[in-house]
């Protein structure tokens, strides 16, 4: 039978498509998102150098491998977790959203599911590279994406905790260097290993509390916006404390300030558009976040800091350039 609202025959025509239809690269490249593997790479990053930070040792060639698999490990996980989700929204996206790569049919449904778990079982392999903290850490990582794409994205409260999650995790996906970690490290370094990712969870979730606007800006909107803006200003504020002032805060203070007008005006005037612009300046944002958090950790990290910063522009860019292409 037919599923409602679609043609008879339109599963059919999906099932053909999958088996003898070409996998368009494009498509591929926007259905996992990756010119924002950026930011997700940024994050692992920036765990890393807290970690090294810890260590108290410096930076050098020999570690750069290490850091190079965290990232890709950090990049795989994020475009898994994309994949996945648009496969649970698929029904929702044919009747919203059909130009998306699945429901246009750019790339065929079965071949999502192969790629995404391609992605999580590499992100595994890498990790077992690694060390054993980082492969028990990365799994239960892509446990809690799963949860999340599949089960707690539409509910209220423990779906935005648990992005934020997601992405807290995936901050200490770099600390997970470390064969202490977590446990080892918890005694005296609670604030580096717990409480800045606690921070970052709490503003990813203010971000994804506020993209459920990007839809409808209905009843309750403007109360949504309103709470989006409290756990902003919570996780700045409580950011802070743990991070002290310096150069630092350069970067953290305009995002923070930005953000904050941007959901104050999502909370004033509820709309589609605002919401669209706020998320989006969020997600772009993260590697600000990121960035700021490494250089807090002494000069010597100043210029990597830097470097996770621009991610933002890269990100973007590389966006645009992706839909010039498919164009």
């Amino acid at each position: 039978m037919a599923k409602e609202g679609r043609p008879a025959g339109s599963d059919r025509a999906d099932g053909e498509r999958m088996l003898r239809g070409k996998v368009n690269l494009l498509g591929c490249l926007r259905l996992a998102r990756a010119p924002n593997v950026l930011t997700a790479a940024a994050d692992a990053a920036a765990g890393y150098f807290v970690w090294r930070s810890i260590l108290k040792a410096q930076l050098d060639m020999a570690k750069s491998v290490e850091l190079v698999l965290l990232c890709a490990i950090s990049a795989l996980v994020y475009s898994a977790g994309v994949i996945f989700n648009d496969i649970a929204d698929l029904d929702e996206d044919r009747r919203i959203r059909p130009l998306r790569p699945l429901p246009s049919g750019a790339v065929p449904v079965g071949s999502a599911w192969v790629l995404g778990v391609l992605l999580m079982v590499s992100a595994l392999v890498l990790a077992m590279a690694v060390g054993a903290a980082c492969f028990y850490h990365v799994l239960a990582l892509e446990m809690v994406v799963l949860l999340y794409d599949f089960s707690l994205k539409g509910v209220p409260v423990l779906g935005p905790l648990a992005m934020g999650t997601c992405r807290a995790m995936n901050l200490q996906l770099g600390m997970a260097a470390s064969p202490y970690f977590p446990w080892g490290l918890l005694t005296e370094w609670r604030d580096e290993v717990l409480w800045l990712p606690c921070c970052y969870l709490i503003y990813v979730a203010a971000i994804t509390h506020l993209s459920k606007m990007e839809e409808s800006a209905g009843p309750g909107a403007r109360v949504r916006a309103t709470v989006s803006a409290v756990l902003l200003a919570v996780s700045s504020i409580w950011r802070a404390a743990l991070s002290g002032a310096g150069p630092w805060l350069v970067l953290w203070l305009p995002q923070d300030a930005l953000m904050l007008a941007l959901a104050v005006r999502c909370a004033a005037k509820p709309s589609t558009e605002s919401a669209k612009l706020a998320v989006m300046v969020g997600v772009f944002g993260m590697p600000v976040w990121a960035a700021g958090a490494a250089m807090s950790r002494g000069p010597e990290f100043y210029l990597p800091g830097l470097a996770l910063a621009a991610a933002t522009p890269a990100a973007f860019l590389a966006g645009r350039l992706l839909r010039q292409k498919e164009a």
